[in-house]
């Protein structure tokens, strides 16, 4: 499977994520979430026999990095989107008044 098959495929089991399952951090910058993210899936390989003793699915760890890589790649889209609105306005700002210009 290829890269861009297995992001398709985990944005799938992502969007089917019923919406009042979906837990929404407060005050933390998105960077700091992500990176968050990433450390506590490095910190867990050593304790991997502990933490599925207790219960946790390591398939839950094991999706991190991908999970993390597709909301940082969502966050940049719509970064770009949202700067292009901005372009766009400010052109429309500037280029607007000429259309009213009586030749």
């Amino acid at each position: 499977m290829s890269e861009n098959e297995m992001y398709n495929k985990k944005i799938e089991i992502i969007m089917a994520i019923p919406d009042d399952q979906i837990k929404i951090p407060k005050n933390i910058p998105l960077g700091n979430y992500i990176q968050e993210a990433e450390n506590l899936y490095h910190w867990c390989q050593d304790d991997k026999e502990e933490l599925t003793a207790k219960g946790l699915d390591w398939n839950v760890v094991e999706d991190i990095p991908i999970r993390s890589a597709l909301l940082s790649n969502a966050a940049s889209n719509w970064n770009f989107k949202k700067s292009m609105r901005i372009i766009s306005a400010k052109d429309w700002l500037q280029e607007a008044p000429q259309g009213y210009v009586i030749l």
